[in-house]
């Protein structure tokens, strides 16, 4: 969202969720195979290897048109979004664009969301690309599987400042919430609070 420079930016191509590999604390894993030993041939493969389209009910809930509304940084906001599948089944993109225009009548903020399945590491993982720029590995945040919940985490490139950003699904009302915390030394701070809604057809 807008202000996110020090937790988002451009990284990659989006195709590098699906095969970049992470430990269990969610660090990406060197995939340069002069880095790599022996006992992690693995590694330098998964870059070449395809794996199957996921088949996931929480992704697929996330397609359609919608309207995002709340609180950014304390400053109330309207975006549009649009979910769709796209390259072969692996990603869900999401197109972000707000309402709100800047003083050359263009949007304030724009986004090209990925998110996709790793199944080398049973991970949900966020390739977040926006009009703020900035290339840094902390543009990917990884989430544990859950039953309505992708709680994203974003680790920054100084140690113990993170951030947060949770999508949330409430099945009754066939919504989401994005919820948005900065973490510093262990201290979690509220930047932003959105709800997604089905735009009227």
């Amino acid at each position: 969202m807008l202000g996110l420079r020090q937790h988002f930016g451009m990284l990659m191509l989006a195709s590098l969720l699906c095969v970049l590999p992470t430990n269990a604390s969610g660090d990406a894993v060197s995939t340069d195979p002069t880095k790599a030993s022996k006992n992690d041939s693995s590694t330098v493969q998964t870059s070449t290897t395809q794996q199957p389209p996921f088949q996931d009910q929480l992704r697929e809930r996330l397609i359609g048109n919608w309207v995002l509304t709340g609180t950014v940084a304390g400053q109330p906001t309207t975006h549009d979004v649009k979910a769709e599948w796209a390259l072969n089944h692996q990603y869900v993109q999401i197109n972000e664009i707000s309402r709100e225009l800047n003083e050359k009548g263009q949007p304030k903020y724009e986004a090209t969301v990925f998110v996709a399945w790793n199944a080398k590491t049973e991970q949900y993982a966020c390739l977040w690309l926006d009009i703020i720029g900035g290339l840094s590995q902390a543009s990917i945040g990884y989430a544990t599987p859950s039953k309505d919940t992708m709680a994203f985490l974003f680790k920054g490139l100084d140690a113990g400042d993170d951030f947060h950003n949770t999508f949330k699904y409430n099945a009754k009302a066939d919504t989401w919430e994005w919820l948005m915390d900065s973490e510093k030394k262990g201290i979690l701070t509220p930047f932003g609070q959105l709800k997604l809604e089905k735009k009227p057809r």
